[in-house]
């Protein structure tokens, strides 16, 4: 499996929470008993696109991107400076 293959058309609805100084980016898929894919390594919440339509059948899947790869910023990063 390439990193291609992990994209999917799951559609979510993806925000951003501020944790311990950092802009986590995270989606929501479906509705349920809440089920949380963490990823590791140098992976990102992409990689569980493929499976994330069967679990949202039945589970609301909450999918963070962790610090380091993925969609996140540092509040710093974010803010402006005069």
């Amino acid at each position: 499996m390439t990193a291609i293959d992990w994209t999917t058309e799951a559609m979510g609805t993806g925000e951003y929470a501020d944790v311990n100084g950092l802009h986590l980016y995270y989606e929501t898929h479906g509705s349920g008993r809440p089920l949380v894919l963490l990823h590791g390594g140098l992976g990102s919440g992409e990689m569980f696109g493929p499976i994330i339509p069967a679990l949202a059948d039945h589970h609301r899947v909450i999918v963070p991107d962790l610090q380091g790869p993925g969609r996140r910023q540092t509040s710093t990063a974010r803010s402006t400076r005069a």
